[in-house]
């Protein structure tokens, strides 16, 4: 980690919270068409290829706002060198921290899925900073393997062949995208190397500022992959925490919480990572009330 992103580690957390919250009520995403091509314009970044995807769930045009705008705010803050992004699907958030134009930071991202790989690829074409951005196709887990068999439906990875209730959606869900002929869902295997981030900060010699980390229900087995890099280089880490129904190996929110509240890491709890307007910025615990609420979160974990 940079001498700046030490020294930022020390705050209060009142203090992050607070400026934290100003950011997202002051800076304002856009979009802007060019030659029949829609970009996404964060202010401070690189603007890039980006079709709006409005929601009446979300109520707003931007993917994540959110956590879009938290990750640019730990761009702007911590000036990082090295950015990790774990479940990196189709770039999104690898897209936004190499387009940052202050320290224009290395990205790796991590995706398992060959086709969310290729989509990511694509995306990035035409990228001008494509360059910073080293896609590893590979699982994170908590060990290191070369080439091992995973088995893989939507975004759930299995380490051994699961049995169909462990992946199977509810029936009908499963005839809506039956009748869309949408077969991409059920599950497929695949040989494919599984990696540590312990394991991979080893080998590439290279310390993440910032992690972002999205594995959909798989956070336990990343994070404690992950102890020695916690340890020595100290990342913030912007974490999707999943509902306690979506959790693998009998963990809880809770419990995927303090794997990283034991490494001597405060937390801030983002009410809605969708909607910025919607959103309250909180302080939370190991034992908070927060923590147990059956939804998706967004948490951005701070080092003391």
């Amino acid at each position: 980690m940079t001498t700046t992103a030490q020294e930022l580690c020390r705050p209060c957390l009142s203090e992050l919270q607070a400026d934290l919250a100003s950011h997202l009520r002051e800076t304002t995403l856009s979009f802007v068409v060019d030659r029949g091509r829609t970009y996404l314009v964060i202010p401070g970044h690189v603007p890039f290829e980006c079709p709006p995807s409005p929601s009446r769930k979300t109520g707003t045009a931007f993917y994540e706002e959110t956590s879009t705008l938290v990750l640019d705010y730990l761009l702007k803050r911590l000036r990082p060198t090295s950015c990790f992004d774990i479940g990196a699907s189709d770039g999104y958030f690898s897209r936004v921290a190499a387009s940052y134009r202050g320290s224009a930071p290395q990205v790796d991202a991590f995706e398992m899925r060959p086709t969310a790989a290729a989509a990511m690829r694509r995306a990035m074409e035409n990228d001008q900073f494509a360059p910073r951005i080293n896609l590893n196709l590979a699982s994170v887990s908590d060990r290191d393997a070369e080439s091992v068999q995973v088995w893989l439906a939507r975004s759930l990875l299995f380490e051994e062949q699961p049995l169909p209730l462990q992946y199977e959606e509810a029936w009908w869900r499963r005839a809506k995208f039956w009748l869309r002929n949408d077969r991409s869902r059920g599950l497929s295997t695949v040989w494919m190397p599984v990696i540590s981030i312990d394991g991979f900060t080893k080998r590439s010699r290279r310390l993440p500022d910032i992690i972002k980390i999205d594995v959909e229900g798989y956070e336990g087995k990343v994070l404690r992959g992950a102890h020695d890099t916690l340890r020595s280089a100290r990342p913030f880490i912007l974490l999707e925490l999943h509902k306690d129904e979506k959790q693998r190996f009998g963990m809880r929110r809770q419990d995927v919480a303090q794997l990283i509240f034991d490494h001597g890491y405060d937390a801030l709890l983002l009410t809605d990572h969708q909607n910025k307007s919607r959103c309250e910025v909180l302080p939370v615990g190991p034992r908070d009330a927060l923590l147990g609420r059956q939804r998706t979160d967004m948490l951005l974990f701070v080092p003391r």
